[in-house]
């Protein structure tokens, strides 16, 4: 268990937090704006069947959990189409398997004005884990290798032998790792360890690592870690918008927890402030796969390309679906009849972007 931390919200909770605005960006979008043509009311698409994924042979052999993050549109028929991988694990066998269970499940399609519609706004998440004959994670405690190891970490951390714990988790990054428990403590420890190698960026890599493989597998003073740390890195960025997202996105039953309400109610702070603002910004990495996704939080963004290239974006509502081939145009305005919009870019790999977002 981390008693202690590098980083404390406690004077920042307490404190109102000035967002910086950047100055050289116009507080209105570009005038060449892209008008999507507007639509009426939408009823959103209901699951009628849906499906557990196979779990890979390869992966049951070598005794390796995992997950999938699978993003699809619903057609005319209540059929899954246009399936791809948001995120995931790694294992591109389980991918394959998170994308075969996303096509097998059938809806009631989207309808506008009583006729059906596609609708693209949707996404599930797959998980692959051993369970014991109740249903619980068998894999809960890692294997032996890995608790002698992490053990070793958590001591020389709590003890601030920065040597000692960077070694030690060196070490666990060589040991074979193959539960949710084993990677979501495992990378809260690298978040730790790479924050004090000044690699922020990495860092936060890290934490979101830790969540998607399940912050619930961390004691509850493990989860504040994360929680906390992650929240700290997004501010020290500006990433205004994925701080408040980072908040927002914090488990149920971790919401009590005193250190982590601390985070709850600076993003709630935060996200109070951002409405004031003309634009927001949202941040875009597009990482190894070339890919990004996020939720939008205004109806009308432009893109700033700040590094490497964007070739494709899709606009991905709970009632409409559009793809772009992205040639540098101006802003584009999304029509508010449909709904909720998530935006994914696509482009070379780990190209740097941010998405400015404004309300008209």
């Amino acid at each position: 268990m981390l008693t202690s931390l590098i980083f404390s919200l406690a004077t920042a909770a307490t404190n109102p937090v000035e967002l910086k605005q950047d100055e050289s960006i116009s507080t209105t979008p570009s005038e060449h704006v892209v008008q999507l043509s507007a639509q009426s009311e939408f009823v959103a698409p209901v699951a009628i069947q849906k499906f557990a994924p196979q779990f890979p042979r390869q992966e049951l052999r070598e005794g390796r959990e995992g997950w999938a993050v699978v993003s699809y549109v619903v057609d005319t028929q209540g059929n899954v189409v246009n399936a791809v991988i948001d995120d995931s694990s790694g294992s591109r066998y389980f991918e394959r398997a998170a994308i075969a269970a996303a096509l097998k499940a059938k809806y009631e399609p989207a309808t506008l004005n009583g006729e059906a519609i596609e609708s693209c706004d949707n996404a599930n998440m797959f998980t692959f884990e051993f369970q014991n004959s109740d249903g619980s994670p068998s894999n809960d405690g890692g294997s032996r290798r890995y608790r002698t190891a992490n053990n070793a970490a958590v001591e020389a951390y709590q003890q601030a032998n920065w040597t000692e714990f960077s070694a030690a988790v060196a070490e666990l990054a060589e040991i074979s790792r193959g539960s949710f428990y084993e990677e979501a403590n495992f990378q809260m420890l690298n978040g730790l360890d790479l924050e004090l190698r000044n690699e922020p960026t990495e860092a936060l890599k890290a934490y979101q690592k830790a969540v998607n493989w399940g912050v619930e597998r961390l004691s509850m003073d493990n989860a504040a870690v994360v929680v906390k740390q992650g929240f700290a890195l997004l501010l020290d960025t500006e990433d205004y918008v994925g701080a408040v997202d980072w908040a927002a996105g914090i488990p149920e039953e971790w919401r009590e927890v005193p250190q982590i309400m601390e985070v709850i109610a600076l993003g709630d702070q935060i996200n109070a402030q951002l409405e004031q603002r003309e634009y927001v910004v949202a941040n875009a990495s597009l990482g190894e796969r070339g890919a990004w996704s996020k939720k939008l939080a205004r109806p009308v963004f432009e893109l700033a390309v700040n590094e490497g290239e964007v070739s494709a974006f899709e606009l991905r509502c709970s009632g409409k679906f559009k793809r772009y081939d992205y040639t540098g145009q101006g802003a584009f305005t999304i029509p508010s009849s449909w709904g909720e919009c998530s935006l994914r870019l696509e482009g070379s790999t780990n190209a740097n972007v941010s998405v400015y977002q404004f309300n008209s």
